[in-house]
């Protein structure tokens, strides 16, 4: 699974329903290259999936889509939560810096325990090769 938090949530009346989240097409390419669909699930509380909404990146291109037409809360705002389902191993070794977007941590959670097995990028990182 991949965890995003929401940012701006938009409603364009007659057009569509966007929400935005931290990450994108740097850390979830399938569905941009292949159109690769996800579930997605409201993660930090249940309540009923009642609107139809498109879940975009925040890299301002026109495939930086997560997901199109699918029904999750009408009550989602920003700071929110929510889960990509059966993302696997192959998001994070596909994933990269652009447009300098930083890489995700990645945790292995069980019931009996969370690890942290990579940690998340920092800019420092980043731009440690930079010649200043």
């Amino acid at each position: 699974m991949t965890l995003y938090e929401v940012g701006t949530v938009k409603d364009i009346p007659e057009t569509n329903y966007y929400v935005s989240i931290d990450g994108g097409m740097s850390d979830h390419i399938r569905t941009a290259l292949y159109g690769a669909t996800y579930d997605l699930l409201l993660a930090n509380r249940e309540e009923e999936h009642d609107k139809l909404m498109t879940i975009a990146g925040k890299l301002c291109e026109s495939g930086d889509i997560i997901r199109r037409d699918i029904k999750l809360p009408s009550s989602i705002h920003r700071g929110d939560l929510l889960v990509v389902l059966s993302t696997g191993a192959y998001h994070y070794s596909m994933s990269s810096n652009y447009n300098q977007m930083l890489k995700p941590a990645v945790v292995f959670v069980t019931p009996e325990k969370v690890r942290l097995v990579v940690r998340r990028q920092t800019l420092e990182h980043l731009t440690a090769q930079d010649v200043r």
